[in-house]
């Protein structure tokens, strides 16, 4: 069946193929004649490894491969180095290669929620156009040094992880999500994200609030389920927007 949609794909010179759905254990090998390919769909199937002639697909910007099976980064990945956005949520990855996923500097997105990450290469650091990184639902305890290298990051969502000692020198992040992640306490450097406008640290450990965070343009707090036992008043840029303090 799949062979037959991209035979199609193929005579129409096709510049999008949705393979979602497929029960595949491998997409074709018939893929790498798609010369013109932006988006390959790919979600929800059984794959484990990409074949080799993914590394022809030199325009391919989309690439989803959520809902799989890969327990490691395919090193054809590293191929597709015109990628913009790459989604691997829900499989079962425990390391990225360093290698690979540095060889992707043009990501603009990466997903890579519930999967067994415990950490992230220094490589990451490498991914300088990145804006949109989503991590909930791994291992993680901490983050490279080179992760502040990621100065063009606006929305991070690092849920039910560990704590994130760099999160202060983003500068141009704008959304942040740290719920459930066990923290005590945020740091100081998060009075300098001048363009945060959402901040979740909600059912965490935090007793304290920095004073820091008066220096926020926040339009969303979200803080519910924390201890806390002294709380600083902060006021939304916009009335009608969302603040919660419960």
């Amino acid at each position: 069946m799949a062979d037959t949609l991209l035979l199609k794909a193929l005579r129409g010179n096709a510049r999008k193929v949705n393979l979602n759905n497929k029960d595949l254990k491998a997409i074709p090998r018939l893929v790498g004649k798609l010369s013109e390919l932006d988006t390959l769909e790919a979600r929800n199937n059984k794959i484990c490894y990409l074949p080799a002639e993914m590394a022809l697909l030199v325009k391919l910007a989309n690439f989803n491969l959520a809902y799989n099976e890969l327990r490691e980064l395919p090193k054809n990945l590293m191929y597709l180095s015109n990628l913009r956005k790459l989604h691997l949520f829900n499989n079962n990855l425990t390391e990225l290669d360093g290698g690979i996923i540095g060889n992707l500097r043009h990501l603009t997105l990466l997903n890579l929620n519930k999967n067994k990450l415990q950490q992230l290469p220094k490589e990451i650091g490498r991914l300088v156009d990145l804006e949109f990184l989503s991590l909930d639902d791994n291992q993680l305890i901490e983050l490279p040094d080179e992760f502040c290298k990621l100065t063009n990051l606006k929305e991070l969502s690092i849920c039910r992880n560990g704590l994130p000692d760099h999160i202060g020198k983003i500068r141009k992040l704008k959304k942040i999500f740290l719920y459930r992640n066990e923290l005590e306490l945020l740091p100081d450097s998060i009075g300098k994200m001048y363009q945060l406008s959402i901040l979740d640290i909600s059912i965490n450990n935090i007793r304290l609030l920095p004073s820091e965070i008066l220096n926020l343009p926040l339009t969303e707090l979200h803080i519910e389920g924390n201890p806390l036992i002294d709380r600083i008043p902060v006021h939304c840029n916009y009335a009608d927007e969302v603040l919660s303090l419960k």
